[in-house]
């Protein structure tokens, strides 16, 4: 094998060869509308190729404390060598509490990635249970701190923190991370050691779906978004190539027939839409997609979507969350609010739904401000709209002004009567509720009523 032993435990040999065993643990922030956990099985399927053995385990954050959840984790860290988490902000407090209750072991490492460990590094590794804290996009990172934490101490790793009792023991620390690029050197991610059924409640108009990124990264910057993104310096973005490969493999291998473009700024490059649209529309044919994550609305062009819509596309969401020039001043988030109806109007033509994304009760902001937001939204001709409560993102910079600013927002109990109002005022007018039963199937009808029941009387959103 090369390299230096290092004390790891019982690691399984295998026609000569040492395979680590590794746990992935995904925590959904909420049951009524998880995500496939793309970054994790992106490291699934580098962990793979390596020849290690990984599987994958899906748990609810709210649903860790519960007995099953307990005995699970209990025989998971008893059974694999190595167990990597990647939890998100809102999710952390959760992750934490299960920290808290295992003890650290020489021959076991718990790797801790993904977007929290990434702003918060010296937090995370705060924690004793933790070893290595994997700092930006962690498919590749995991694997280079595996097969270090495998082999013995040695040199720094970009992106990878190791807690002080490995660096005493001769393991350096590098957080500063390095980007994937080209994107095309990493396979596709494993759709086996995280079931695609396992995950539903998004509003599709087929059953068959699962996420998929064409690049990663935005040219847009907003204030209510981290300060130091695990995907920093601009949009990188897949060969158009690969992206329909897997695309076809999904659909031929899972029975895939509709797609969900995850991509922060899958818009900002028209040409490349405009590629990716002709090689859709000339091979498969017969899938549908949208792209439900929040674009820029001053990145989509009334050509842009007569493209998309001829290769499949039936729904864009747009981030707009207020017109109000104060609002967009807060949130550092400029866009025209007059080019709206021209969108909305062309999406029409072409059969094509628009959504919006909004925010209520940002600082300063009153009442009567969020009744005209709500009131713009529903003049839009807008098909879809999602109404948020504001609330501070952990390491964005409105979040490091968040003592100063929390006496200036409005009171929760007004946001969430707005909020519930606002779903009302929508879907109540020019018979939008007509677009929801269109979308109820198999996967996604109980979460779908549920997260419905929460909007309409409890005025709540998703996760919050």
């Amino acid at each position: 094998m090369g390299g230096r032993r290092s004390t790891v435990g019982p690691i399984v040999c295998k026609e000569g060869r040492q395979i680590v065993r590794i746990l992935l643990l995904n925590m959904s922030p909420d049951p009524r509308e998880t995500m496939f956990p793309l970054e994790l099985a992106g490291a699934a399927a580098v962990l793979k190729t390596a020849g290690h053995e990984v599987a994958g385990y899906e748990v609810a954050g709210a649903d860790l404390p519960k007995h099953r959840h307990q005995a699970f984790w209990s025989r998971a860290l008893a059974s694999h060598d190595v167990i990597v988490i990647a939890p998100d902000s809102y999710i952390w407090p959760a992750a934490r509490d299960l920290l808290r209750k295992t003890q650290p072991r020489p021959d076991r490492l718990i790797v801790v990635g993904g977007m929290h460990a990434t702003l918060y590094t010296h937090e995370v590794l705060g924690e004793e249970a933790v070893d290595v804290a994997v700092c930006g996009e962690c498919e590749l990172a995991v694997e280079l701190a595996i097969d270090r934490w495998r082999r013995g101490p040695g040199g720094a790793l970009p992106g990878v923190v190791w807690q002080n009792r490995w660096v005493d023991r001769g393991f350096s620390s590098d957080a500063d991370f390095a980007r994937i690029d080209p994107l095309d050197q990493l396979p596709p991610p494993d759709r086996d050691v995280f079931s695609i059924d396992a995950y539903s409640g998004m509003a599709t108009r087929r059953p068959r779906y699962t996420q998929i990124v064409a690049g990663r990264g935005s040219e847009r910057i907003c204030t209510w978004y981290p300060i130091r993104p695990p995907i920093a310096g601009g949009r990188r973005c897949r060969s158009v190539q690969n992206v329909v490969d897997e695309m076809a493999a999904l659909h031929d291998v899972h029975g895939i027939d509709e797609f969900h473009f995850e991509d922060d700024g899958l818009l900002e490059d028209p040409a490349y839409v405009a590629d990716l649209c002709r090689a859709i529309g000339d091979r498969l044919p017969e899938v549908v997609w949208q792209c439900p994550n929040a674009n820029h609305p001053d990145d989509l062009h009334v050509d842009m979507l007569e493209q998309m819509a001829a290769a499949g596309c039936y729904r864009v969401y747009l981030a707009l969350h207020s017109p109000a020039p104060a609002a967009m001043r807060s949130l550092g988030w400029y866009w025209n609010p007059g080019r709206i109806a021209e969108l909305t109007d062309g999406a029409r033509r072409v059969g094509l739904e628009l959504g919006g994304y909004f925010t209520l009760g940002l600082p300063d902001e009153s009442p009567a401000t969020m009744k005209r937001t709500v009131r713009f939204a529903v003049d839009s001709g807008l098909a879809w709209a999602q109404f948020t409560p504001f609330s501070f993102t952990p390491g964005s910079q409105l979040y490091a002004l968040h003592e100063e600013l929390a006496d200036r927002l409005p009171p929760s109990r007004a946001v969430r009567r707005a909020v519930r109002r606002a779903y009302w005022k929508f879907y109540g007018t020019r018979g939008r509720w007509r677009t929801v039963p269109g979308n109820l199937n198999r996967r996604n009808a109980t979460q779908l009523l549920h997260r419905t029941f929460d909007k309409l009387i409890r005025g709540r959103p998703l996760g919050r």
